[in-house]
């Protein structure tokens, strides 16, 4: 009879053992998956692409640049034969000179004009014909110096510059081409910026409410982890393959060349 006590006092204990055993197991397990994380795939794009092409109509003299080269910002990409444009801006200039000299001309007539009718030798209307003679050749100037400052400016658009660094990875332009752009701009250079690229993913509707603008994820591309960081969640869902699901963007800043279009990994 002593030994039913002592029997279940043994047994209450070993239970009890066993469950602080299986304690750190059970919290571990909870804690693997509190952090287990999520991944949605994704590809990359440019931040920034831009079809570039040129105001100005001519013929083109020269490409600058080969597809795939990395540019600076203001780098000449091409240009248009000048001839005409220099040509343009000498007729300007001369205009300016002869304006000029017309209307120093007639500012010596209108100070003499003006001496005489102060004298009351000559009629106030011969003096008002003096100053509104003065009054449009100084407006004669003042167009063609307008005139020369817009020839000069149509010289500076016959070169297409890079409007920031990046890379070519589209040319549609050769000596000798005609550019014409009477009705809408020809696209002659694409230029895409490799410093930072965006890793897009498809979000489903029911996660996207726990992303935010701002918030670091990390992006996984070709076997390397980047940083990143979410710069645009859609506003409008999408449906693909009978699901509706956010676009998002998360910017990375490689370290290494990459393309767009490469797969990629965002993990959440």
């Amino acid at each position: 009879m002593l030994l039913n006590p002592v029997i279940r006092f043994l047994f209450i204990l070993s239970v009890l053992i066993e469950g602080l055993l299986l304690i750190p197991t059970a919290l571990a397990e909870e804690a693997a998956s509190l952090n287990e994380k999520h991944s949605l795939p994704a590809h990359l794009e440019w931040s920034r692409r831009v079809e570039l092409g040129l105001s100005q109509s001519g013929i083109i003299n020269k490409v600058h640049v080969k597809l795939g080269e990395q540019v600076k910002k203001q780098h000449t990409l091409l240009s248009l034969k000048a001839a005409l444009f220099q040509a343009d801006i000498k007729i300007a200039q001369a205009g300016l000179r002869r304006a000029q000299a017309a209307l120093n001309e007639v500012k010596r007539e209108f100070e003499r004009t003006q001496e005489l009718h102060e004298q009351t030798l000559i009629a106030a209307h011969e003096f008002e014909v003096a100053n509104n003679a003065l009054i449009s050749a100084q407006a004669e100037v003042d167009h063609a110096k307008a005139q020369l400052t817009r020839t000069r400016e149509l010289f500076r658009e016959t070169r297409l510059v890079a409007p920031f660094s990046g890379r070519i990875v589209a040319i549609s332009a050769a000596a000798g081409q005609a550019v014409v752009n009477r009705c809408q701009a020809q696209t002659l250079v694409v230029l895409a910026d490799t410093e930072t690229l965006h890793a897009r993913a498809w979000w489903p509707v029911a996660a996207v409410k726990n992303i935010q603008l701002g918030q670091r994820l990390e992006v996984q591309v070709q076997g390397e982890n980047y940083s990143g960081e979410v710069v645009h969640v859609g506003f409008q869902a999408e449906e693909r393959q009978g699901q509706w699901y956010y676009a998002v963007d998360v910017s990375i800043t490689p370290q290494t060349p990459l393309r767009a279009g490469t797969p990629a990994i965002i993990y959440y």
